[in-house]
C-alpha cells in the first residue's frame, strides 16, 4: 500500500486489511481483506464503497482489483479512487433539481389558486354591499373574508418564497473550475471509454461568477454527455474570449438529439432518460443559471453525430479608477 492509501484511510497497509468497505444496497459490507480474495480469478470493479477512517470521516472510493502474477506467484492489485467530491457534486445537483420541482410545482399550484380567490373576493364585496347594517348574516361573511386573507396570505407567502434569492458572485478563472472539475471525471470517462480532450485558451479573461452554480452548470452537462456516449466516444471541452465574451464549448460524440425534442431540451420536466434515472430539469436549472449571470446557454445537436452545449458569459468589467 502507497502513502496515497495510507493518507486516504487513516490507516497503515497492516490495519488496512480489515478494513471494512461497505457497499450500500450493491451489496454486503466487507473487509479490504474480502474483497481481495473476491478477485482472486477475474477482475472485480466495485463502483461505490464507503469506508470510514478511524476519525469518523466518510470517504466514497471505487475499487478496482486485478489478480496478477508476481514471480510465478497469485497477487491481486488493487486501485482505489477517491470519487468523493463528485458524489458531492452530484447529489448536491440531485437535491437541486429536487428543490426546483417542488418550487416550480408549489408556485404552479399557487397561481392556479390565485385566480379563483380573485372571483371570490369580488362575491365577497358584492354581498356585503347588498346585506342592511347591522344585519346577523354580515358577520357570517366577515368570518369567510378572514378566512380568505388567510388563503391569500399564504398563497403569497409561497410565490415569495419560490422567487430566488439573490447570487453572491467573485472574479471566476472559468479554466480553474473547469480543470478542478473535470478531474472528478477522469475515472469515469475511463470506464465508459469516453477520451477527453481539453483545450483551453491561455490566460482566459475573469467572469463575474457564482462558483458552487457554475460547477452544477458544467456537472450537469458533463453528466448528460456521459449518459449520450454509452458505448464510448469523446468529449471536448474548450474555452475561448473573445469581443467582451468568455465562451465554454462541451462537444460529445453522443447520440445526439432529434429536432423534434430540441424544441423542448430547456422546458422543466421533459427528459429522455428512464424513470429514476434523470428528473429533466438539469438543462432547465443551468439555463436559468446561466440567464442570472447575465450569459446564454445554447445547444446544437444532430442525430447521431452529437451535441454541443455552448456556455457564454460577459468578461468581468473592469473596475473603474
Amino acid at each position: 500500500a502507497n502513502d496515497r492509501w495510507t493518507q486516504l484511510t487513516g490507516m497503515s497497509p497492516a490495519e488496512s486489511e480489515q478494513l471494512t468497505l461497505d457497499a450500500g444496497a450493491a451489496g454486503p459490507a466487507l473487509t479490504l481483506h474480502e474483497w481481495t480474495r473476491r478477485a482472486g480469478l477475474s477482475e472485480l470493479v466495485v463502483p461505490e464503497l464507503t469506508l470510514t477512517r478511524s476519525d469518523g470521516a466518510r470517504r466514497i472510493i471505487e475499487l478496482r482489483l486485478n489478480p496478477i502474477d508476481v514471480m510465478g506467484q497469485r497477487a491481486v492489485l488493487g486501485v482505489a479512487h477517491d470519487i468523493t467530491r463528485r458524489k458531492e457534486l452530484e447529489e448536491q445537483l440531485l437535491r437541486s433539481e429536487k428543490l426546483a420541482a417542488m418550487g416550480t410545482l408549489a408556485a404552479s399550484v399557487a397561481h392556479e389558486i390565485n385566480n379563483p380567490l380573485e372571483g371570490i373576493k369580488n362575491c365577497l364585496n358584492l354581498l356585503k354591499t347588498k346585506l342592511p347594517p347591522g344585519e346577523k348574516d354580515a358577520e357570517l361573511l366577515d368570518l369567510v373574508e378572514k378566512g380568505f386573507v388567510r388563503i391569500r396570505d399564504i398563497v403569497r407567502k409561497v410565490l415569495d418564497f419560490h422567487r430566488p434569492a439573490a447570487t453572491v458572485m467573485e472574479p471566476l478563472d472559468l479554466n480553474t473550475v473547469l480543470l478542478g472539475l473535470v478531474g472528478l471525471f477522469r475515472n469515469d470517462f475511463s470506464n465508459r471509454n469516453v477520451k477527453l480532450v481539453l483545450d483551453l485558451a491561455p490566460h482566459l479573461e475573469p467572469v463575474s461568477g457564482n462558483r458552487s452554480h457554475l460547477e452544477q452548470v458544467f456537472t450537469n452537462i458533463i453528466l448528460n454527455a456521459e449518459d449520450a456516449m454509452d458505448k464510448g466516444g469523446s468529449l471536448t471541452v474548450t474555452s475561448a474570449h473573445d469581443a467582451g465574451e468568455v465562451t465554454v464549448l462541451f462537444v460529445d460524440t453522443g447520440h445526439g438529439i432529434s429536432k423534434e425534442d430540441m424544441k423542448n431540451v430547456l422546458q422543466p420536466f421533459f427528459t429522455r432518460k428512464r424513470s429514476g434515472k434523470g428528473t429533466g430539469l438539469g438543462l432547465w436549472i443551468s439555463h436559468s443559471v446561466i440567464q442570472d449571470h447575465h450569459g446564454r446557454l445554447e445547444i446544437s445537436s444532430e442525430p447521431g453525430h452529437g451535441t454541443t452545449v455552448s456556455v457564454i458569459l460577459p468578461v468581468l468589467a473592469p473596475l473603474e479608477e
